[in-house]
């Protein structure tokens, strides 16, 4: 029912703000690994794994897509998959290239086929920097302000065992079985 969980990464704040130098190194963090299950009758979803504080892992979300696991799919060791969530943008990072993998990401890259990991990260900070938590327009109540999500405990970018996932995922494709019956029985 389900398929083994991706990494999912996600830019951080210190590379939006321009704190950071632009590298793979610092540009990325693992924001939670999704794992496509499939539901029956051509339907699929995605289970959504988030870090807790101990360094485990719970069901953040379940998707009826498979949408992020079809992007995390695409990423190697080397060349990392990650997305931009406000603009539901997903990119490719290779060497210090981005290349967007969808039209979203195409348009936030100005309709360019990719952009160095330095024009990047120029384009996120002025879509984001004067929106972090603790900014003005976050504390004038616009916003909670941008950002990602928290940095697994685990000082690896990766996990390299997900433990319990396996039961989070066939929980989860279990609820999704059980709530398309009951959806049918209506």
């Amino acid at each position: 029912m389900g398929q083994t969980p991706l990494a999912v990464f996600e830019i951080t704040s210190d590379f939006v703000s321009g704190k950071a130098l632009p590298t793979a190194a610092t540009a990325l963090q693992l924001s939670y690994v999704a794992a496509p299950v499939n539901v029956g009758e051509a339907r699929s979803a995605t289970v959504l794994l988030g870090a807790t504080q101990g360094g485990g892992w719970h069901l953040a979300a379940v998707r009826e897509s498979d949408s992020d696991a079809g992007y995390a799919g695409k990423g190697t060791a080397t060349s990392p998959v990650f997305s931009e969530p406000q603009l539901h943008a997903w990119y490719q990072l290779a060497l210090d290239q981005v290349t967007p993998l969808n039209d979203a990401a195409k348009s936030g890259l100005g309709g360019k086929s990719s952009v160095s990991l330095a024009d990047y990260q120029n384009l996120v900070k002025g879509r984001y920097a004067d929106k972090m938590a603790g900014s003005d327009y976050a504390t004038k109540g616009f916003s909670s302000g941008y950002q990602p999500a928290a940095r697994p405990s685990s000082s690896s970018p990766t996990p390299a065992i997900l433990g319990g996932s396996s039961a989070a995922v066939a929980l989860a494709g279990a609820l999704l079985a059980l709530r398309r019956r009951r959806r049918g029985a209506s």
